[in-house]
């Protein structure tokens, strides 16, 4: 069964896809800053999680978990960022 920051962690990936096939179709501003945001959203969720573990204590095979959420921190950050350009 996998963890729910391997489950994040997958369905961060797939949004990230989606941004990137969005990219490559050559969709609108606007469609392209809702997907910004969907991605901004699950690396916040994703980040949030990884917090969590970190300062519960909780062991993870991946990394340090705050070499982790120090990237995941600037990630959400960024698509937050690429979701407001594109808004306009």
């Amino acid at each position: 069964m996998k963890s729910d920051l391997e489950r994040l962690s997958e369905e961060y990936e797939q949004v990230e896809a989606t941004f990137m096939a969005a990219v490559r179709d050559r969709l609108g501003h606007a469609q392209l800053a809702v997907t910004a945001r969907t991605v901004a959203e699950a690396a916040a969720r994703f980040n949030a999680e990884a917090y969590r573990k970190f300062h519960a204590g909780e062991e993870d095979a991946w990394m340090p978990l705050d070499q982790l959420t120090e990237r995941t921190e600037v990630l959400a950050e960024l698509w937050a960022d690429l979701a407001s350009a594109f808004g306009g």
